[in-house]
């Protein structure tokens, strides 16, 4: 018991038998997250993660999209805008960064980010990022995927480290 409460799990002062303590400790053990007294910097990727960019010149898919932003349209996946709620209220930053171009960017965050979030939430694209020789950059034919540049998270997140930031994007390479 004694353990426990030094590693954060059980509040200082309370009596624990053992089949509360186990069944306490499990509990923790199930939610890794429940134990963040600090919170995580969340670096969400907008285009695969929190929805799908198409280019839609003709407007084939008429009224269907949640955004359109000149030929681009977008459509919001299920539970992303829960996502991002939920994220902001456990306490996180959540940064949303995309490759797009940065009025694109800015669009489609309208449409993923409750009202009630938006100041909190930082829109980056890489347009914000420094374009040199550090920023690593793929050629996959004629694709080119770049890395989100962390320092830029860093420098403009207050509070943000590299210890405490979590990546999420739909490719592997930028993970």
């Amino acid at each position: 018991v004694r353990e426990l409460r030094a590693m954060g799990y059980a509040p200082v002062g309370v009596k624990m038998d053992e089949a509360r303590v186990s069944s306490f400790a499990r509990l923790e053990l199930a939610n890794p997250f429940a134990r963040m007294r600090a919170p995580l910097t969340i670096v969400m990727d907008v285009n695969g993660v929190l929805g799908t960019k198409w280019f839609d010149a003709r407007g084939k898919f008429g009224n269907a999209v949640h955004a359109r932003c000149g030929p681009l349209v977008f459509f919001r996946r299920p539970g992303a805008r829960r996502l991002i709620r939920e994220c902001r209220r456990a306490g996180h930053r959540v940064v949303l960064w995309s490759s797009m171009q940065p009025t694109a960017v800015r669009v489609f965050a309208d449409v993923l980010v409750p009202r009630q979030d938006r100041g909190a939430v930082l829109v980056l694209s890489n347009a914000d990022a420094p374009r040199d020789e550090e920023h690593p950059e793929w050629r996959d034919g004629r694709n080119v995927a770049i890395l989100k540049d962390l320092r830029v998270v860093w420098q403009r997140v207050p509070g943000a480290d590299p210890d405490r930031t979590v990546i999420i994007d739909d490719d592997d390479r930028k993970t």
